[in-house]
């Protein structure tokens, strides 16, 4: 899975009961990251982060890699961010 500008993605921490854009984040754009040389993601929450207000930014940027692992939560592994598939109308 390689994150494509445009594409809505939850993070693993998402919701559904909080609703559907509880942990929903867009792929701005891939980088490249010259300290550690690796493929980054750079992606915007499309809810209001605390987070983000908290240290004056408006997007998030992590290493592809790390997008795209596997995490253990309650003992079962699953997809740090799930691809948010678009409806057509």
């Amino acid at each position: 899975m390689t994150p494509t500008p445009g594409q809505n993605y939850h993070h693993y921490k998402h919701d559904p009961a909080k609703g559907p854009e509880h942990h929903l984040y867009e792929i701005v754009t891939l980088g490249w990251d010259t300290e550690k040389e690796e493929k980054t993601v750079i992606y915007k929450p499309l809810y209001h982060s605390a987070h983000l207000s908290e240290h004056d930014a408006t997007v998030y940027v992590r290493g592809l890699a790390n997008f795209c692992e596997h995490v253990e939560v309650d003992g079962e592994l699953r997809p740090r961010f799930s691809l948010v598939e678009k409806r057509s109308q």
